[in-house]
């Protein structure tokens, strides 16, 4: 249902419901028989709701998810300010959406975010056809943490308003002080953020997609015998996480393999042309000028990567392996595949036909059953104050993460068979035990008591599950990632001598400090300018506390 469509009424809205009813969660609205009937009112038993009855949801597993309506057949048979929506008389609720608007265009499918963003486009336009009562919006300002104009512009338009990034928890923890009866969502991806002093009607969404990479990490190792590689998205800890995961995963195949890490530095490089210089192995500059991601494929390329696991949002990485790389790796070589991440079709190209050549599968996103989650906890009156959507891994097409093997590429029914063994058996353990979860080996900077200071022993036990609060804060790697570095040395011929060493996520602590606060550096600060937005640190541990800023 658009915002052009309209609900039949039978009966005019009472004069002080007028102005207030669609935003106003939890009203009740008055049927022109008995005041108080309760439509739209929590409840727990049919005894609540005087002339309605008590129906639960059938999209929360809560017990206590009643609400008061009727049953319907046509919008006559339903009273004033509700419509019949999926055979009940409910409350109408309108939901505005903000995303960037750097997704309105769906074609070509190289705009730097399309593909992480296009699975909260889909799940966007879902929402109102799953979902019968929500009337829904979307808008797409530009691309900034601090969009409170045009939040609150939807706010005043809108029931519920969901902001496409956690970047935007501060405006929407400022207007919900400004227009308390109106309900505001964050979305997190996969990063479990909160605010100390969150509003009562301000909830966050998140998905679990360190599972999503882990079991991406199985499929990467059972397909490398010695090297993947990794192009990490902004310097984060979700981006750490999912490159942990992706490693235990692989490591969980072939305990000797090495992960090597190279940073974009943020989603995509957003630059309108390719700015980079690639350099081969004898360190000329060969071939045009390339985007960030495109240089990033070539150099784990370079090093004897088998496998790449692309965490940027966009097919640039995975364009040029079919296009250069791919073509030129005659055997005994063998061609380099890679897993893009953000939609289940994110292997398809531009003329809609899927990579064969480079593209083993997607690593994806399905926000359509948490959005809907969410709505339906405001709708039902169970947005509390801290109150978090949140989804993991399942064995089903509704899962919340997923990884899509591409159909058409060589062996894909080998692959596919191997990923749902993968998440069978991840899923024998609860949501949030699944991944990380020892015995594992830290790097040297994991500060698990939060003092600022690494600790001495960087091994987790057997059995030992990691806490959600260190989760969400992880700018640390686990055994098993490398990355080359600047040793500051210069060779015969003056150029600085890289080696590989374990890696260190920069920002995170330095391993072994003594002293409070310390922070590593990148790797490569002389040889690797990143993309980094303007607004963006390349700190680990700061883009981690950048969100509890308060902006607006």
């Amino acid at each position: 249902m658009s915002k052009s469509d309209s609900f039949p009424r039978r009966h005019s809205f009472r004069v002080w419901l007028g102005l207030g009813l669609l935003g106003c969660v939890g009203c009740s609205v008055l049927s022109d028989v008995e005041l108080g009937a309760g439509f739209g009112k929590h409840c727990q038993t049919s005894a609540d709701c005087q002339s309605a009855e008590c129906i639960p949801s059938t999209l929360l597993s809560a017990t206590e998810s009643g609400i008061c309506a009727s049953r319907c057949t046509t919008a006559t048979d339903c009273p004033d300010g509700t419509s019949c929506a999926g055979g009940l008389c409910q409350v109408q609720r309108t939901v505005g959406f903000a995303l960037p608007e750097s997704v309105k265009l769906s074609e070509p499918r190289d705009v730097p975010s399309y593909l992480s963003l296009r699975a909260h486009v889909d799940a966007a336009a879902q929402l109102s056809k799953s979902v019968p009562y929500v009337v829904t919006e979307q808008k797409f300002p530009a691309l900034s943490g601090n969009m409170i104009a045009e939040l609150r512009a939807l706010a005043m338009r809108n029931d519920i308003v969901i902001g496409h990034t956690p970047e935007v928890l501060p405006n929407l923890n400022i207007l919900a002080a400004e227009l308390p009866a109106r309900s505001f969502f964050a979305v997190n991806g996969g990063t479990y953020y909160q605010l100390a002093d969150r509003g009562p009607r301000v909830g966050t969404l998140w998905v679990r997609r360190e599972e999503a990479w882990f079991v991406a990490g199985r499929l990467a190792g059972s397909a490398a015998a010695k090297r993947i590689g990794v192009i990490a998205g902004a310097i984060t800890p979700e981006t750490i996480r999912n490159i942990n995961a992706f490693t235990l995963g692989a490591r969980r195949q072939n305990a000797s393999i090495k992960v090597e890490v190279r940073y974009l530095g943020a989603a995509a490089d957003l630059n309108s042309a390719p700015t980079y210089d690639y350099k081969d192995i004898a360190g000329t500059i060969t071939g045009p000028k390339l985007y960030r991601e495109e240089l990033l494929a070539r150099q784990l390329v370079d090093t004897g990567c088998e496998v790449i696991g692309d965490m940027s949002s966009n097919q640039r990485a995975m364009k040029l392996l079919t296009s250069t790389v791919n073509p030129a790796r005659t055997s005994p070589l063998k061609k380099i595949p890679i897993l893009v991440s953000g939609i289940k079709d994110g292997c398809l190209t531009d003329s809609g036909t899927a990579d064969k050549d480079s593209c083993m599968g997607a690593v994806y996103d399905n926000w359509s059953g948490i959005y809907q989650r969410a709505v339906e906890t405001v709708h039902r009156q169970l947005l509390t104050p801290g109150t978090s959507v949140e989804a993991a891994m399942s064995n089903d097409t509704e899962s919340a993460v997923g990884v899509a093997i591409n159909s058409v590429y060589p062996n894909a029914l080998d692959f596919d068979a191997r990923v749902g063994d993968y998440i069978d058996e991840l899923l024998l353990q609860p949501a949030g035990k699944r991944v990380f979860i020892g015995p594992l080996k830290a790097n040297g900077q994991r500060d698990a008591d939060d003092n600022t200071l690494p600790d001495a022993s960087q091994q987790v036990a057997a059995g030992v599950v990691l806490s959600d609060t260190e989760v969400a804060t992880m700018c640390y790697f686990v055994d098993g990632v490398v990355e080359p570095w600047d040793t500051g040395k210069k060779d015969g011929m003056g150029k600085p001598v890289v080696e590989e060493r374990a890696a260190v996520v920069p920002g995170g602590l330095v391993p072994g400090a003594t002293t409070l606060e310390s922070e590593a550096s990148l790797p490569m600060p002389l040889l690797d300018k990143l993309a980094l937005p303007d607004r963006q640190s390349s700190s680990c541990r700061k883009n981690a506390k950048w969100i509890y800023r308060t902006n607006g």
